[in-house]
């Protein structure tokens, strides 16, 4: 608002200039005047080079030549403004009675430089002390000093053109800057409205704004006062209608905008262009209090698909605002925030669906930048959510931030035919960190496994409990580190890719492959999880005519497997007999081999009485030599070896034959 002030005050100034250059004082001299006086207005100095010349037709006027503002005493930047020229044109007679009427102010080729400093100090601030108010003629000695903006005041048009604005925060080093900036304001009256336009270039794109305020006085002198203003700029159009006061920049209105292409609007500022597809529109009555706070009731988001209504709060706070926010949708499907975009600008997807052979996390480093910006509290019911590859059903999540750590809360979650409950943590403090613990009720299995891993393996209901913490800086290194434990109980399903059944059976290895499976009633397995790897001695499968039991690990980084497994097949009902086989799973989660545990084939791994064994041995080698023997004719003696009988039958038969030869040769 001091601005205001200050900017009828200067162009009251230059038009008394141009009433006293009517008595021919020389250009020069009235330039160093002008200097002068503006910079009692101002507090800083100003440099007016060239001569300054006035006009009578069709009004009183005044221009200037090149002018300089000078910039803060701490900035090292150059002077706050220059300018090719200015011009002012005023109303003789309203000089004469004290008013202002400003005819026209043309503001040629400007260069503006806002900065910020380190400390929070801005140069637009002018130092108090050094500025002398203009005052005003008052009915009584007394009276009070008034600025000049008690008087009656109008300005038929004016404007700024080809204006360049930068702006400088030190703070962060951030650099912003607007090009070919064209600008008119009208005035006609003090107590009717203000009309602005305006146009210019920031970041590669056109931009242009409009506004109406109903009445100028009550808005100059900082009262909330009626305000339409409306805004284009690179596909996003945006309007206010409501009530606005400059004092505490207070307003609540009517809010609303929309942006066709949401990726090309965020790439413009830096922002990752593909992190959301499609249009965006918001909408809602916006309201912002003396204190700074920014409310919003009755608000609609939309980003492409996706909407969401409810109320949202943004207060300040002492390190970072605080946002809390109610919100309420049908359905939202967050898998499209994976994709990116390609070299033609089409979406692509940055999470592939892997080949089966195919192991690795994605290594790109994970920002925690956003988990600063602001403590939040926001809760979300849903009909429908998908997060990635995720899909629940109708959801309640609470989400709560503090100081760069965010808890995300689910309560009373649909998932997969069954519910999910838990929490999970992301801590960007001092690094990134992941935690939580997770519980999964009667899951359809199949689908959750695809859709979080791509794993085609396991069908049926089931129970999932996990409790974790992952440290990394990207997804790889957190599995790679990756601790905690996990329990797992399924219920009427199958593994799918090997008939361990039939191999056990039939000792046959190629049971596996598309279309055979192994179907159960129970699984069940708890693992502890260090370093990214998971070990159970505890796993369990029950089927008709099969069980099994085993050991082995999962590592969660290089997404293998490893496991020894003794499956028991033909079973009798009691549980007893069958015939037990160990059997090596191992190689990539997604397409591991099924094998014959060669390194496992003993008797004491095979839990076989070695007794037994060994008479059965004695009694399958006897029915050997028997068979044998009946079939070559040999006759044992008592108290004759095999062997030695054979020996004997020989000889005895090659003896008679040779006789036979003989005799025959008499």
């Amino acid at each position: 608002m001091r601005w205001i002030y200050r900017g009828v005050a200067f162009l009251f100034t230059l038009g008394f200039l141009a009433l006293v250059a009517l008595a021919l004082i020389p250009g020069q001299k009235l330039a160093d005047l002008a200097s002068e006086r503006l910079k009692i207005v101002t507090g800083r100095d100003v440099q007016i080079e060239g001569d300054v010349t006035t006009s009578l037709f069709p009004h009183l006027s005044i221009t200037t030549g090149p002018v300089k503002l000078a910039n803060a005493d701490w900035s090292e930047s150059g002077p706050m403004i220059t300018a090719e020229g200015l011009k002012v044109g005023v109303s003789f007679f309203s000089l004469l009675s004290g008013d202002v009427v400003i005819k026209t102010v043309e503001f040629n080729q400007p260069k503006i430089l806002l900065e910020i400093t380190e400390d929070g100090r801005e140069n637009w601030s002018f130092d108090e002390k050094t500025i002398q108010v203009v005052k005003a003629p008052s009915s009584n000695e007394g009276g009070s000093e008034k600025v000049a903006t008690s008087r009656s005041y109008s300005v038929d048009e004016a404007a700024v053109k080809g204006a360049d604005i930068r702006f400088i925060d030190h703070q962060n080093g951030r650099q912003e800057r607007f090009q070919n900036v064209d600008f008119t304001l009208r005035m006609p009256d003090a107590d009717g409205a203000i009309k602005v336009v305006g146009s210019g270039e920031y970041s590669g794109a056109v931009v242009k704004m409009g506004a109406t305020v109903t009445n100028a006085r009550n808005f100059i002198d900082g009262l909330v006062t009626p305000l339409e203003i409306s805004a284009e700029y690179g596909g996003v159009k945006a309007s206010f209608d409501g009530k606005l006061g400059l004092g505490n920049f207070e307003f609540d209105g009517q809010l609303s905008a929309h942006a066709n292409d949401l990726p090309a609007f965020s790439a413009r500022f830096g922002g990752a262009g593909g992190v959301f597809d499609g249009a965006f529109a918001l909408s809602g009555k916006a309201t912002r209090t003396d204190d700074g706070a920014l409310f919003l009731r009755s608000g609609r988001i939309a980003i492409g698909e996706n909407e969401v209504r409810g109320d949202v709060d943004l207060l300040p706070g002492k390190d970072r605002p605080k946002l809390k926010a109610a919100l309420t949708a049908d359905v939202l499907d967050f898998s499209e925030t994976s994709k990116s975009r390609n070299s033609q600008g089409k979406p692509q997807s940055a999470r592939p669906k892997k080949p089966k052979t195919q192991t690795g996390w994605p290594k790109d480093q994970i920002s925690t930048d956003f988990l600063f910006l602001t403590d939040a509290e926001v809760s979300l019911r849903a009909n429908k959510l998908v997060l990635g590859g995720l899909k629940l059903g109708k959801s309640q999540i609470l989400t709560r931030v503090e100081a760069g750590r965010a808890v995300f809360a689910l309560e009373q979650t649909a998932a997969y035919d069954g519910a999910l409950s838990g929490q999970f943590v992301m801590n960007g403090r001092g690094g990134l960190s992941v935690g939580g613990n997770l519980a999964a009720a009667n899951v359809d299995v199949e689908p959750l496994l695809i859709d979080l891993v791509d794993l085609e393996r396991f069908s049926g209901k089931g129970d999932f409990s996990i409790e974790f913490l992952g440290v990394g800086e990207s997804v790889d290194e957190i599995m790679h580190n990756f601790s905690g434990s996990a329990q797992l109980a399924m219920r009427k399903g199958a593994l799918k890719g090997v008939d361990l059944k039939r191999m056990i059976a039939n000792t046959d290895p190629d049971q596996q492959g598309d279309g055979k499976r192994t179907i159960f009633d129970s699984l069940t397995a708890s693992f502890d999880i260090e370093n990214g790897i998971a070990r159970t001695d505890d796993l369990d499968v029950r089927a008709n005519g099969l069980t099994a039991v085993g050991t082995g690990e999962v590592d969660l980084g290089e997404q293998m497997l490893d496991f020894r497994v003794v499956p028991t097949a033909l079973v009798k009902e009691d549980g007893t007999g069958g015939v037990k086989v160990p059997v090596r799973i191992k190689g990539p989660w997604a397409g591991p081999r099924y094998f014959l545990d060669v390194e496992a084939l003993n008797a004491k791994d095979l839990d076989i009485d070695q007794e037994d064994l060994e008479k059965k041995v004695k009694k399958a080698r006897k029915k050997v030599k028997n068979d044998i023997a009946k079939k070559l004719g040999i006759k044992q003696k008592k108290g004759e070896s095999l062997e030695d009988a054979a020996r004997r039958t020989i000889e005895e038969t090659a003896t008679k034959e040779l006789m036979k030869i003989l005799g025959g040769g008499n």
